[in-house]
């Protein structure tokens, strides 16, 4: 079976109904990710993990309620990404470790073997899941293999390289066409399996599947590299087509570190700190900080967890219509953020040359593999940037975020004549007017009476010049 099968898919993409369907690269920075339509489009992700092989499980057995009520809550919420396995397993909450549904349903004719072929009854399910997302305008990012548990003792525990071609051989074959899948391969991934993961995105790809593609490897890393040694990480350094940023640090520091390589790529936010819902202005501040520290360092996207989802226990379809922060802030962040003309250009102001004084002191790395440490509080009052590089005298847009009270220094040298100035609010997207000027001063509490404020430079926008990435990044003193 090939999917989509049938006219839903192609109905909702012909409807206008925007869905990231891939990137776009070579616009005078690392690129962004784009809509059917080829307009740029920003990730805002929620995690539930266990979806695949938990729906129906609480409401008796009714997975396609789950999969179209959840759906349906994230974009009224205004997500356009939902990331999950496509094979559950216990470390993730699911009942089995050998791929199966909670009721028992396997994904392959002989258990956890690829090479016996697909279980329709079991794919069907995930057929249904993409056809539901797509008619919400949603992406499914994918992970083939899952966490490292699942290689090492769950469902693909012993497999041979040959499995793994099978695997990536069925999997390309059957959602190569799917104009709603980016693919994600791994979890808290070490490169024990290598060879083996690289045996099944090179068959991935042999069977037709073409989409997006990154690999999330262990906690303080990108796809290509650690963050506190900047060791290359072969298999992402080989595969990956966006930058997977998975850190439980400060998130400006995984994005900068992303776009400092020699031919950067796309980079998100992809996986950290989970929301806990413990209804504190403290942690709203912490969410809302890890969301621009992310975008306003240029990333093209974040992918936040629930505590309460990722699971997906008896109570997660009810949290997901009922967390703050995401019924009321994300979409709220990623309307405002994409409503800056030029925001999938943005690069950071690693140098300093626009925001020249007050931004405090930069955070340093923790040691890569989870152990290091977890930024769950108040104390970093790093003032990130950045901004477009337009061909013309100037930048024709800047984003700087004060995650605590600041007066900051500009080089207006460095924006386009005639730029306007706004601060706008990062929990709401309200705007408000500023003067033009050298200096600023963040105004005083927000909307939800957070020190934290987003500072908007904008002017018109030139388009950036043809010269490539490299040279253009080297230019502005990024890399």
């Amino acid at each position: 079976m090939e999917f989509p099968s049938g006219s839903q898919a192609l109905a909702a993409l012909r409807s206008g109904n925007r869905t990231i369907t891939g990137l776009t690269t070579g616009h005078g920075g690392p690129g962004y990710f784009h809509d059917q339509f080829g307009s740029p489009r920003m990730v805002l992700g929620d995690a539930p993990w266990a979806i695949t092989g938990n729906a129906g499980r609480w409401n008796g057995g009714d997975w396609k309620s789950d999969y179209d009520t959840y759906l349906a809550n994230r974009a009224s919420q205004g997500f356009t990404i939902i990331y999950t396995k496509l094979l559950s397993s216990t470390q993730d909450g699911g009942a089995f470790d050998n791929g199966s549904t909670w009721d028992g349903v396997n994904p392959f004719t002989a258990t956890a073997d690829p090479a016996s072929g697909m279980n329709d009854a079991y794919w069907e399910r995930i057929d249904y899941m993409i056809a539901s997302a797509l008619g919400q305008g949603i992406t499914m990012f994918l992970n083939i293999v899952g966490h490292s548990y699942d290689m090492a003792s769950g469902t693909l525990a012993g497999w041979s390289n040959a499995q793994y071609e099978d695997y990536g051989t069925l999997i390309g074959q059957r959602y190569g066409s799917a104009a709603n899948v980016v693919w994600l391969n791994c979890d808290d991934y070490f490169g024990t399996f290598d060879p083996q993961v690289d045996t099944l995105i090179n068959s991935l790809r042999q069977a037709g599947a073409a989409q997006p593609l990154a690999i999330e490897n262990m906690a303080e890393s990108t796809s290509r590299r650690t963050l506190d040694t900047n060791d290359v990480l072969t298999l992402g350094a080989g595969n990956a087509t966006f930058n997977w940023v998975y850190s439980y640090n400060v998130t400006y520091l995984g994005t900068e570190f992303a776009y400092q390589e020699e031919s950067p790529i796309p980079a998100i936010w992809g996986d950290g700190y989970f929301y806990e819902n413990q209804g504190t202005a403290a942690e709203e501040l912490l969410m809302r900080s890890l969301a621009w520290w992310a975008l306003s360092s240029g990333a093209r996207g974040i992918i936040t967890g629930s505590e309460a989802i990722w699971q997906w226990g008896s109570g997660a379809l009810a949290a997901s219509s009922a967390e703050h922060w995401f019924t009321s802030v994300a979409g709220a962040i990623r309307a405002a953020y994409e409503a800056l003309p030029g925001w999938n250009e943005l690069v950071p102001d690693i140098s300093s040359e626009l925001v020249t004084s007050g931004r405090g002191t930069h955070a340093t790395s923790y040691a890569d593999g989870g152990n290091g440490g977890a930024y769950t509080g108040s104390t970093d009052s790093y003032v990130t940037a950045s901004r477009t590089l337009d061909s013309g005298p100037g930048s024709s847009l800047a984003v700087i975020y004060l995650s605590h009270a600041s007066t900051i220094g500009i080089n207006e040298t460095m924006m386009v004549p005639g730029y306007v100035a706004h601060w706008l609010d990062p929990a709401t997207g309200a705007k408000t007017a500023a003067p033009a000027g050298r200096s600023y001063t963040s105004p005083g509490p927000n909307s939800a009476g957070g020190p934290d404020w987003v500072l908007v430079l904008q002017g018109t926008p030139v388009a950036p010049p043809a010269t490539g990435t490299t040279g253009l990044l080297m230019a502005a003193g990024i890399i």
